[in-house]
């Protein structure tokens, strides 16, 4: 969040005089703007430019056929609290006991992530059937998510989400959190908004993804 950079007063006064004194300032969302806008910095002209998307790197796989392997979906980002792993992990959990083919891969690190182990080893039924894969290179993540049928992301907070327009580049649908700038670029033709920190809901958008 934006107001991160203001809670120590020397780093606010140099925020301010930085975005007040620039001829424009370019932000990656509209609710980036707005947060800049309600801390009462003033700057002269903000341009939302959004972020750009290596469409070489992130495109849809040539040859995906879902019914030839495993299904499965994707999580990619920090393993920090508001970024949703251990609540997608969890969403998981309820879905697998329905549909049990399909398969959750887990990319990142970080805080969360010897607690997301520990929840694995207490259900052992996901053992095999949830994949961490650690921190993982751009590339190797354009090859997850072209291997992928959709893309889970509930994050609490995002001044953009790039992962998220990544995923959608590459051809995946999306289930993503409802608040800050992700619902900017996500409607129901690319996606599934949905309250980040609602597992249940969490899991019925999942479960609208395998059966539609």
């Amino acid at each position: 969040p934006f107001n991160k950079l203001l809670k120590h007063k020397v780093a606010r006064m140099l925020t301010r005089w930085v975005l007040e004194r620039a001829d424009a300032v370019l932000v990656v969302s509209e609710d980036l703007k707005q947060q800049i806008l309600d801390s009462g910095i003033q700057p002269a002209r903000m341009l939302v430019t959004y972020n750009p998307v290596d469409t070489d790197l992130f495109a849809p796989a040539l040859d995906r056929v879902e019914s030839s392997a495993q299904p499965n979906m994707l999580f990619a980002g920090r393993f920090e609290s508001y970024k949703g792993a251990m609540r997608t992990l969890r969403a998981f959990l309820k879905v697998s006991q329905v549909f049990k083919e399909w398969t959750l891969t887990l990319v990142g690190e970080g805080p969360e992530f010897r607690a997301i182990q520990q929840f694995i080893q207490q259900h052992p039924e996901l053992e095999a059937r949830v994949k961490l894969t650690g921190k993982q290179t751009k590339e190797q993540i354009a090859r997850l998510m072209q291997a992928s049928s959709f893309f889970v992301f509930p994050s609490e907070h995002e001044t953009f989400g790039l992962v998220i327009a990544e995923a959608m580049a590459a051809g995946l649908p999306v289930v993503v959190g409802n608040e800050t700038a992700p619902k900017e670029f996500v409607d129901n033709t690319s996606g599934i908004l949905i309250p980040p920190g609602d597992i249940d809901a969490i899991a019925e958008a999942m479960m609208h993804m395998i059966t539609h």
